[in-house]
C-alpha cells in the first residue's frame, strides 16, 4: 500500500512539475515581448529638441532657448531620425500614426468602418490610449482596451495626462505575462493657456531668447511640459523594472506650422542662414522621431533616411514579433517597418524598402 501511494504521489508530482514548467515557459515567452510606449504631440518641430538642434547645427545647448533634457536623453539612448516627417494636417497625421496610412481622410463622425490600428494588430497586448483623440470613432472601436481624456478635452495639462500614463505603467508592471501598448497623445501645444506659471516665469527671464527664432516664453514652457512628461514616463519604466525591454517611441504628429510663432531656422547643411524658417512644408512637417529599445537599438545612433508617420504601425508590429506583411490588402497600410534601420542606419542593405515620394514630404500646407 505504501509503495502504491508513493507511486501515485510521484506521478502527480512529476505532472505538476511539468505543468508548472510549461506555465513558466508560456509566461517567459510572453514576457519576452517588449512593452511599447508611443508618445506624440502637436506642433513640435525637430529643431525644438536641443539634441536635434545641436546635432544639426553644432550649436552648444547652453546657448539655446528651449530646454529638453529628457528628450535629449532619449536621443542619446536610442536612434534618432534626421529626416522624419509628420503630416500636413494634425488630425490626419495623428490618425496616420495609429493606422499606418498617409493623409488618412477619416470621417470624424465615425460613420465609416474603422481602419486597422496599432492596438488592433497586437492581439497579445493590453492597450491604452491617453490624450486627445483625433481619429474617427472611439479608441475602443480601434482596438484599445482602455482610454482616458478622449476627443475634445483641452483643459488637461501635460502632467495630468502623464499621471494617468504612469499609473497605467505601474498597474501593468504587476502583470508580467501580458505586454502592453500605451499611446499618450499630448495636446498642450494647442492650449497654451495651460502652461505652468513657474515655467513661464523662468523662460521670461532667460537671456538666450531669440536663438534660432525661438523667443516666446509660452512656447518654451509648452515644449518643457512635454519634455517633463517624457522624463516621468522614462523614470517610471525604470522604477518598475521595465526599462530594458520597453520600446519607447517619440514622434509628434506634425511640426510647428505657425509662421508667427515658433520659427525654426537652422544654419549649415545646405540651408540658408537667418531665414526665419526653412520652408512652409519643412517647418510644418519635419519632426523629431526617436526610438529607444535598449535590448536592440544602438544608443546615440542617427539615421538620415527619409521616413514618416505611416512607418510607426509596421515598426511596432515588427518589434512585437508580428509580420506587417501578414496584414490584408484591406488594411491599406502605406508604411514600412523601420526595424532594419536600427543597425543599418544608412540603409546600405536596403533594409528599409520604402521610397517616400518627395511630393508627400514637401507639399505645402
Amino acid at each position: 500500500m505504501k509503495k502504491w501511494t508513493c507511486m501515485v504521489f510521484k506521478f502527480f508530482s512529476v505532472n505538476a512539475l511539468l505543468l508548472f514548467l510549461s506555465a513558466c515557459s508560456t509566461i517567459e515567452c510572453a514576457s519576452n515581448k517588449p512593452n511599447i510606449v508611443l508618445i506624440t504631440a502637436n506642433d513640435i518641430g525637430y529643431m525644438d529638441v536641443q539634441e536635434y538642434a545641436h546635432h544639426i547645427t553644432g550649436e552648444k545647448k547652453r546657448k539655446m532657448f528651449y530646454e529638453t533634457p529628457n528628450l535629449d536623453r532619449l536621443c542619446l539612448e536610442g536612434i534618432s531620425f534626421e529626416n522624419a516627417y509628420g503630416g500636413r494636417m494634425y488630425s490626419d497625421s495623428h490618425a496616420g500614426l495609429l493606422t499606418g496610412r498617409i493623409n488618412a481622410d477619416f470621417d470624424q463622425k465615425g460613420t465609416k468602418r474603422e481602419p486597422v490600428s496599432i492596438a488592433g494588430v497586437l492581439p497579445d497586448y493590453h492597450s491604452a490610449f491617453i490624450g486627445k483623440w483625433h481619429a474617427a470613432g472611439t479608441p475602443a472601436a480601434m482596438g484599445f482596451d482602455q482610454s482616458g481624456l478622449q476627443r475634445g478635452s483641452r483643459s488637461a495639462q501635460a502632467d495630468e495626462l502623464t499621471e494617468q500614463a504612469v499609473r497605467y505603467i505601474e498597474s501593468r508592471s504587476r502583470i508580467r505575462n501580458k505586454p502592453f501598448f500605451l499611446c499618450i497623445s499630448h495636446h498642450v501645444a494647442e492650449g497654451s493657456d495651460y502652461v505652468k506659471a513657474r515655467d513661464l516665469a523662468y523662460f521670461s527671464r532667460k537671456r538666450t531668447r531669440g536663438w534660432n527664432g525661438q523667443s516666446d516664453p509660452r512656447d518654451a514652457a509648452i515644449v518643457k511640459g512635454v519634455d517633463d512628461s517624457v522624463g516621468r514616463i522614462l523614470h517610471k519604466l525604470w522604477r518598475v523594472g521595465l526599462d530594458e525591454n520597453t520600446v519607447v517611441i517619440f514622434m509628434p504628429a506634425n511640426g510647428c506650422a505657425d509662421a508667427g510663432s515658433r520659427k525654426t531656422s537652422i544654419s549649415g547643411r545646405g540651408v540658408a542662414k537667418n531665414t526665419g524658417r526653412i520652408s512652409q512644408a519643412d517647418v510644418g512637417m519635419r519632426v523629431p522621431l526617436v526610438i529607444r529599445w535598449k535590448k536592440l537599438v544602438k544608443a546615440g545612433s542617427w539615421s538620415n533616411v527619409p521616413v514618416d508617420y505611416a512607418d510607426i504601425l509596421p515598426t511596432v508590429m515588427q518589434c512585437a514579433g508580428y509580420f506587417p506583411e501578414s496584414l490584408s490588402a484591406d488594411a491599406r497600410v502605406d508604411g514600412c517597418s523601420l526595424s532594419g534601420l536600427f543597425w543599418d542606419t544608412r540603409n546600405k542593405d536596403d533594409s528599409y524598402e520604402r521610397d517616400i515620394p518627395v511630393v508627400s514630404r514637401l507639399t505645402s500646407l
